[in-house]
C-alpha cells in the first residue's frame, strides 16, 4: 500500500535510538532516530492526516517499521525492515531500580520488550509518551499476526512471540521446554484441528480425536497381563488390584494433579511386564516426552511409588502418540503398568509458584508439512460442508 509516510511518523512515531554497524568491526555506533511500526490503527489515523493518494515511496505493509536516522552531518536516511526483522533500535525506559534503562525493541526482543513495556507500569512508573506509542505499536502487530499466522509473511517467530504473548498475559511468567518459533507451530495446528473439530468433531485430526490404548499395545506387540495372576493385590483380580494401587498413588500424592484432566475411573489402566516396559521403549523412541514439566511429573510419581511401598523403586516414563497420553511404570524388577488419557486432557501449564512450566516437549511440535496437510484437510472439509449446504438449497420435500 502507499501512503504519505510522513503523516505516519506524525501520528504513530516514536523517539529511538539506532544501532549502525561499523563495517569491518564488531562494533556499533549510536544516532538518534524516529520510528513507527505500519499498524491498521497508525495507517487509519495517517490516511485521515494526510494525502490518501500518494505516488513514489516504499511499498508499505502492515507489520514494517519504517526508521528515520539523523547522522552527525545532518542528513536523514529513511529505512524500512519487514515484520519480524531486527531493525537495531533501543528505546528508554524507567527500569525496576527506577533509573533508566535501553532495551531492544524488534526481532527476537520483541515480546521481551513488550513485556518490559508493560511492566513499567506495574512497578508504579509512568510510561512516557514514546514508550505507550511502541508498546501499542508491537501489541497491534502482536494481534495482527496471531489472527492470521502466515509463515512466510512474517516468519515462526515472530509467529511463536505473537501467540506466547497471549499465553503471559493471561499468566505471567512461563517456562517453555521449546523455542519460541516452535511453539508458534504448535499453536497454528491446534487451531487447525480446532476449526476441524467444529466441522467435524469425530475426525481423526480433530482436537480431542485419539487413537486408543489397545490399539496402541496391539501395534507395538504388548500383550498386557491381564489374564496373569495378581501383582498388586493377592485377593482382586489383576484389573481390580492395579486400579486401586493406582488409586492410592493418587490418593497419596496427586500423581495425575498435573498431567491430566481425565478422572481416575475414566482412565484405561493396564498392568504389563517389565519386558513390555523395555519394548514400549524401544518401539517408539520419537514418542517418549522430555523437557523440565516431565522430569518434575515423573520424580513425582517415583516419590509416591516409594512412599506407598516404603521405599521402593520405580521407573516412570510419559509418552505421546496420536493424540493419546500414555505413563508407562516399571515397579521393582517384576511388576510394571501403562495408563493413558487423551492428550486434549492434559493440564496445558504446571504451577511453580512464580511462574508456570508449559507441558509440552519438543517430540510433539509438528513440522511444517504436517501443518499444510491439516490446511488441506480443513479446505477438503470446508469445500463438502458448503457443496452439501448449497446441494440442500432448494430441494423438494
Amino acid at each position: 500500500m502507499k501512503l504519505d509516510t510522513s503523516a505516519l511518523f506524525e501520528v504513530g512515531g516514536f523517539e529511538c535510538i539506532s544501532l549502525i554497524h561499523e563495517p569491518g568491526s564488531a562494533a556499533f555506533r549510536e544516532t538518534d532516530a524516529r520510528a513507527v511500526f505500519v499498524t491498521p490503527e497508525n495507517v487509519q489515523r495517517a490516511r485521515r492526516a494526510g494525502r490518501v493518494d500518494v505516488t513514489g515511496g516504499p511499498n508499505l505493509r502492515y507489520g514494517d517499521l519504517l526508521l528515520k536516522r539523523l547522522h552527525e552531518n545532518g542528513r536523514v536516511e529513511g529505512l524500512k525492515y519487514p515484520a519480524g526483522k531486527d531493525a537495531g533500535i533501543l528505546i528508554t525506559v524507567s527500569g525496576a531500580d527506577g533509573f533508566e534503562c535501553r532495551i531492544p525493541l524488534t526481532g527476537a526482543h520483541s515480546l521481551s520488550a513488550r513485556r518490559a513495556l508493560m511492566a513499567v507500569g506495574v512497578r508504579g512508573h509512568k510510561l512516557n509518551d514514546g514508550g505507550k506509542t511502541a508498546l501499542a505499536g508491537i501489541s497491534s502487530i502482536f494481534d495482527m499476526v496471531s489472527s492470521n499466522p502466515d509463515p512466510a509473511r512474517f516468519g515462526g517467530q515472530l509467529i511463536g512471540q505473537a501467540f506466547l504473548g497471549k499465553l503471559l498475559d493471561r499468566v505471567g511468567r512461563v517456562r517453555l521446554s521449546i523455542t519460541e518459533e516452535e511453539f508458534g507451530r504448535r499453536a497454528r495446528a491446534d487451531l487447525t484441528r480446532s476449526r476441524i473439530g467444529m466441522i467435524n468433531q469425530m475426525h481423526p485430526d480433530a482436537i480431542g480425536g485419539s487413537i486408543t490404548l489397545p490399539e496402541v499395545m496391539r501395534d507395538i506387540g504388548v500383550r498386557g497381563g491381564n489374564d496373569a495372576p495378581p501383582r498388586y493385590g493377592a485377593s482382586r483380580s489383576p484389573r481390580e488390584g492395579l486400579e486401586a494401587h493406582v488409586g492410592a498413588l493418587q490418593a497419596t500424592a496427586g500423581i495425575f494433579d498435573q498431567l491430566t484432566k481425565t478422572s481416575l475411573r475414566r482412565m484405561d489402566i493396564r498392568q504389563i511386564t517389565p519386558g513390555e516396559c523395555n519394548l514400549i521403549s524401544d518401539e517408539i523412541p520419537d514418542n517418549l516426552l522430555t523437557g523440565d514439566w516431565c522430569d518434575r511429573a515423573r520424580a513425582k510419581i517415583e516419590a509416591a511409588i516409594a512412599t506407598v511401598h516404603r521405599n521402593g523403586s520405580a521407573q516412570a516414563a510419559l509418552y505421546a502418540i496420536e493424540g493419546l497420553d500414555m505413563l508407562v511404570v516399571r515397579e521393582g524388577e517384576d511388576s510394571g503398568w501403562i495408563c493413558s488419557w487423551p492428550s486434549s486432557d492434559r493440564i496445558p501449564l504446571t504451577d511453580l509458584g512464580d511462574e508456570y512450566l508449559l507441558n509440552i516437549s519438543p517430540q510433539e511440535i509438528p513440522s511444517e508439512k504436517e501443518i499444510i496437510r491439516l490446511q488441506l484437510v480443513l479446505g477438503q472439509l470446508d469445500t463438502e460442508t458448503i457443496l452439501e449446504h448449497e446441494g440442500g438449497r432448494g430441494s423438494v420435500g
